[in-house]
């Protein structure tokens, strides 16, 4: 999904924005069946950090668009797809279904 936000104000602080970046990869990893431990060296997240816009918005509504890589090669579409075809989580396999009946469906029209 792709979105266009703004806002004036500021960004977060390395220490937010690297607590930012904990929580989603928890998210993320979160029942993943070879779950990334998350571990990283000292040195290589402050480098990092310094390229990293953090920041948080309050939202009362968002609006998106579908994005599927529709907009990619069919190279790129096909390692995408066998990198969700070999998730064990319900979730991957779902997406990988999906993806699979709609770009069937496109190719079709």
């Amino acid at each position: 999904m792709g979105n266009h936000s703004s806002s004036d104000r500021p960004g977060c602080d390395d220490a937010a924005t690297w607590n930012i970046l904990q929580r989603l990869i928890e998210k993320l990893e979160m029942g993943r069946e070879n779950r990334w431990p998350g571990e990283l060296p000292e040195e290589f997240v402050s480098k990092k950090l310094k390229a990293i816009v953090g920041f948080e918005i309050p939202l009362d509504r968002i609006e998106g668009k579908f994005k599927l890589g529709q907009n990619k090669s069919a190279a790129d579409q096909a390692g995408a797809f066998a990198g969700l075809a070999s998730e064990t989580s319900p979730e991957g396999q779902a997406l990988a279904k999906f993806a699979e009946r709609y770009f069937a469906r496109r190719v079709r029209e």
